[in-house]
């Protein structure tokens, strides 16, 4: 079939599943073999007459989809040293004479590895414990292969006594899998297909989520954990405290710290702030290379920006922000948009701003963190008395919400009212919103946002990547508008009824369907839709609309995941909510085809919805833990072909999850935690073997649930080719000593 149609990606995922699918075929090897033969392949292209029937079809599209799942497989197997070399040499030649020395080992950051091997060596644990924390160490800490080595570097890398050969990766291993892409509009994709496989969770929209990493079953589908972390990294609204999602955050950190794998920058990890450091780099240098195309190195600082406060919000959740880490993160910052390519470009300095809103104690309201955003208003009013810049009208958009936050009322409604009115806003002056000029500016506004509709006719139906990363003019006046509505009047249905009617025409399902651009609008209203109803609730005084905007809310929410099913807001929301049963949100998951995601949001649910019930003693916590437990053993077990009344979207579910390594890890760490039977707790680690043969992370929480296995899961490990970076044999000797 593929000598017929050599360009038939689905073909070739099948191709190579047959052997990395395979128990008894699987090796890394021959796994990456068939890779090395797809990509040259796509790499040839149209070649002979058979071929030239397909010349319409883009060979980059489906080489940029076998790339993304052969890093996706070298980092599952263990081999992160050669995926940075892939990443390395793929950069190169798709950007020549860009320096890439931040994907090249540093020897100053790997001293502390040492002394913390000689902790686990000396803590008398077992042998098979220790082994596995000496593995993750140096995974955290050696996951960069070597750079070209003189004789002094190699006795700077020298570890103990000998030099970690699988570390001097040299461009012959990489070079069959690392082609130069034909078209240079498609090297965009390329990088941030690389900035997610380092685990930057960058992907909130279903929308960028099947332009960017389309969801194909069985494969592809990407075990970091961190991906639950894209809601915090690109917080779809600031007028709600971060408060709000308290119940919802505190179980996903826990279920991230249990589920990722090393090198991870979650301040969990010992060396979490090597790899944090590594991404970040990685980050800015894909900025550099596209320092010609103003607007795609726009979308790269955007991420390292969102990088820095994702950073800052989780080591407030840990408890691990300290004054001197935002010390140095705010330096990093400040020092970046001052640079000269930077200090004129607006969006920096919202984001600049956000950062420091992540940064503040929860008590500190004072308005003194709202100066970035009056200095910068300042400065553009005496420049001219309108405002013009989509950055600009997003940074209003932004300080209006953070207004609302903070419980600003009347000077955030007067800031939205200047940008309905496209005229910058008096900040030396009482706000005095009266209800002639709310009307005025609305009417103003509903103007703007006609003429923008008028506008989408006329642009075309795909989107471009970098325009999911940027801020939209027509989205901006939306939101604008529900948020004075909401703010003036929270009975007032015009807005409402006009999104609705937008939802059902311009942006309609029939509409959206073969437009792209219609569809993330579409998404994005939905969102909004989604915004109003939780602020009428959190904002209204009146309780008897409390339960007709709560049902409405979960219709809405329905239907988003049931039309976007990897919108990462909308699973957020839906497995945060404590108003419905537990067979309805569980069902609405299931039957959303997000993947993993679904599960992880469903797990998130149950512990969520267990831990908000006030517990009075040490027994009732047990209990509710025990509760928890079984209802996600009965989950597991729900999808798994033993249960004979599946359903058919139970069964369909399973084809994805199953080739998963989370579901399986979670199952297992379920049944360890219930004191589940051994031979139960066996089964289940040879059926997830038996589904996903190539997963490290598999057998090695595999060997910490069931010691006694160890050995057999090491001896699989060997034989499977899998990157191994401690003998135990090498340990046994180093505790002794």
């Amino acid at each position: 079939m593929l000598k017929k149609n050599p360009f038939e990606y689905i073909l070739w995922t099948n191709l190579i599943m047959v052997t990395q699918g395979n128990m008894a075929r699987c090796n890394v090897p021959a796994v990456l073999q068939i890779y090395a033969y797809s990509m040259r392949r796509m790499q040839v292209g149209h070649t002979d007459e058979i071929t030239r029937r397909f010349e319409t079809t883009e060979t980059d599209v489906i080489m940029l989809k076998l790339f993304h799942n052969c890093l996706l497989f070298l980092r599952q197997s263990g081999y992160i040293n050669r995926m940075f070399s892939l990443i390395r040499l793929s950069m190169d030649l798709n950007f020549p004479g860009l320096s890439l020395d931040c994907l090249e080992a540093c020897a100053e950051n790997e001293k502390p590895l040492i002394e913390f091997e000689e902790m686990v060596l000396r803590s008398g644990m077992p042998m098979p414990e220790i082994w596995s924390r000496v593995e993750k160490l140096r995974q955290a800490y050696s996951y960069l292969p070597f750079p070209l080595l003189t004789c002094e570097a190699i006795d700077d890398f020298r570890f103990r006594d000998g030099l970690d050969s699988e570390r001097c990766v040299f461009s012959d291993d990489v070079v069959p899998f690392a082609h130069a892409l034909k078209s240079p509009d498609n090297r965009l994709h390329l990088l941030l297909v690389v900035v997610q496989l380092t685990k930057m969770p960058l992907i909130r929209s279903s929308c960028l989520a099947d332009k960017l990493n389309p969801c194909i079953d069985e494969f592809g589908e990407s075990e970091a954990i961190e991906m639950l972390f894209a809601v915090l990294t690109d917080r779809h609204s600031y007028a709600l405290p971060f408060s709000h999602y308290a119940h919802f955050y505190a179980p996903m950190i826990n279920l991230v710290k249990g589920l990722s794998v090393t090198p991870s920058f979650i301040p969990h990890f010992v060396g979490h702030e090597v790899y944090a450091d590594t991404v970040s780099k990685l980050l800015l240098k894909c900025s550099e290379a596209f320092s010609g195309e103003e607007t795609k190195r726009r979308v790269f600082l955007i991420l390292w920006f969102r990088f820095q406060r994702l950073l800052i919000v989780l080591h407030k959740l840990m408890g691990k922000l300290t004054k001197s880490y935002l010390k140095d993160t705010r330096s990093r910052i400040r020092d970046q948009v001052s640079l000269p390519e930077n200090r004129d470009i607006i969006r920096f300095y919202t984001e600049l701003a956000l950062c420091e809103f992540e940064a503040q104690d929860k008590n500190d309201n004072d308005g003194r963190n709202f100066s970035v955003f009056w200095k910068i208003i300042s400065e553009k009013s005496s420049e001219s008395s309108r405002i013009s810049c989509t950055d600009m009208m997003h940074l209003y958009l932004v300080c209006a919400e953070l207004l609302i936050q903070n419980g600003l009322k009347d000077r955030a409604i007067q800031v939205l009212i200047s940008l309905c009115l496209e005229t910058h806003a008096t900040l030396d002056e009482t706000p005095s919103n009266s209800k002639q000029l709310i009307v005025k500016s609305m009417k103003s506004g509903m103007k703007l946002v006609k003429a923008e509709l008028e506008a989408l006719d006329s642009q075309p139906a795909e989107m471009a990547l970098e325009e999911y990363f940027l801020p939209n003019k027509l989205l901006i006046l939306l939101r604008v508008l529900c948020l004075i509505d909401i703010l003036h009047n929270p009975q007032n249905l015009e807005i409402r009824n006009f999104l609705n009617e937008l939802q059902r025409n311009q942006l309609g399902p029939e509409a959206a369907k073969a437009n792209e651009r219609r569809r993330f609008l579409r998404e994005q209203v939905m969102e909004m839709q989604m915004l109003q109803l939780q602020l009428c609730i959190s904002l209204s005084d009146y309780d008897m609309y409390y339960g007709f905007t709560n049902r409405r809310l979960e219709e809405l929410l329905e239907r988003g995941l049931d039309e976007f099913p990897r919108n990462m807001v909308f699973l957020q929301h839906w497995a945060s909510l404590k108003t419905i049963l537990w067979y309805k949100q569980r069902g609405c998951l299931i039957r959303a085809k997000a993947g993993i995601a679904s599960l992880a949001h469903l797990v998130i649910a149950a512990y969520s919805r267990f831990g908000s019930i006030e517990d009075s003693d040490a027994f009732s916590s047990d209990a509710l833990q025990v509760a928890a437990r079984n209802r996600l053993l009965s989950l597991f077990e729900t999808f798994l072909p033993t249960n004979l009344n599946r359903s058919e979207i139970e069964e369909q579910q399973y084809r994805v999850l199953r080739r998963n390594s989370i579901f399986w890890r979670l199952y297992m760490t379920c049944l360890s935690e219930a004191n589940a039977a051994f031979h139960r707790c066996k089964d289940v680690l040879l059926m997830a073997i038996d589904e996903c043969p190539w997963d490290k992370a598999l057998l090695m929480t595999g060997g910490m649930i069931l010691p006694n296995e160890q050995s057999f899961l090491h001896d699989l490990m060997t034989e499977k080719h899998m990157r191994i970076f401690a003998v135990p044999e090498e340990l046994e000797i180093l505790r002794d000593q």
